[in-house]
């Protein structure tokens, strides 16, 4: 058996189209900052030049990255109107992979309110609050207590207490008369938040 050492390369990683092997690296500071604004500033430069094409309007010059996105940002303001509303993609579904203006401007302050997690995150629970019996229990990151959103009611739940909560729901739709699919799985779904 040969004992010199595997000098065999790596190979190449399949998407990225290099020929040289694939080499993580680790993150260098700012990287994840950089890469939510690459993907904004991109966008936000497609679709400009999009209207520009559609619109048969000049094809903007290259400038300098912080000139384009100005430049990107004026354009967009002063063709928001038609963009959003004569548009071929404007009818579009309103979601994530849509062309669609309005989906694509949404899609973009989503990600950039997920990464600088201005807004805190509010996990929605399914079951009704005990109180009022409205679907308005949320709790928000970093929150103890589970709350009901209802202005009128107002009540704050501990997880202990929502769970005992739920197990009674799921007891009392145990009894109701439906199949018994459906009964185990309303139970099982209450149970689960």
């Amino acid at each position: 058996m040969d004992q010199r050492a595997d000098t065999r390369e790596v190979p190449p990683r399949a998407q990225s189209g290099h020929d040289r092997p694939f080499v993580a690296s680790p993150p260098w500071p700012g990287e994840a900052a950089r890469l939510v604004t690459d993907h904004i500033v991109g966008a936000m430069l497609t679709l400009e030049d999009d209207i520009r094409d559609l619109r048969r309007l000049q094809r903007r010059r290259p400038t300098a990255e912080g000139a384009a996105i100005a430049s990107a940002v004026r354009f967009l303001s002063a063709h928001l109107d038609w963009a959003l509303t004569e548009r071929p993609a404007a009818a579009e579904v309103h979601d994530r992979l849509s062309a669609n203006p309005a989906a694509q401007i949404h899609s973009w302050h989503t990600a950039a309110i997920h990464f600088t997690r201005r807004d805190t995150g509010v996990e929605r629970y399914a079951a009704p609050c005990p109180r009022c019996d409205l679907l308005g229990l949320f709790r928000a990151d970093g929150d103890d207590y589970i709350e009901c959103r209802n202005v009128t009611c107002g009540l704050l739940l501990t997880p202990a207490e929502y769970a005992a909560h739920t197990a009674t729901l799921a007891a009392s739709y145990a009894a109701w008369p439906f199949n018994g699919v459906t009964r185990n799985v309303i139970a099982r779904y209450m149970c689960a938040r």
